[in-house]
């Protein structure tokens, strides 16, 4: 008979905060397409992270974009 108070499950450990998101990821952050961010990370205007051939963007880095590009209604 098991005893209540000594169980061998545990509960889930959650998945750690991710430091670096793919461009669709980051894409649909922005909602924009895929392509769009492309353009935005070739042409400097979005810092990011290569691995590889990969191109990963942290999440304060596309709110700094955000911060820097708003703009109030004319």
């Amino acid at each position: 008979m098991r005893n209540a108070s000594s169980s061998s499950e545990s509960a889930p450990t959650p998945a750690p905060e991710r430091l670096l998101l793919s461009i669709p990821e980051a894409a649909a952050v922005l909602g924009c397409t895929v392509w769009s961010l492309r353009e935005l990370l070739w042409a400097k205007k979005i810092k990011f992270v290569r691995i590889g051939r990969r191109f990963l963007i942290c999440p304060k880095d596309l709110q700094d974009y955000i911060d820097k590009n708003k703009d109030f209604a004319a």
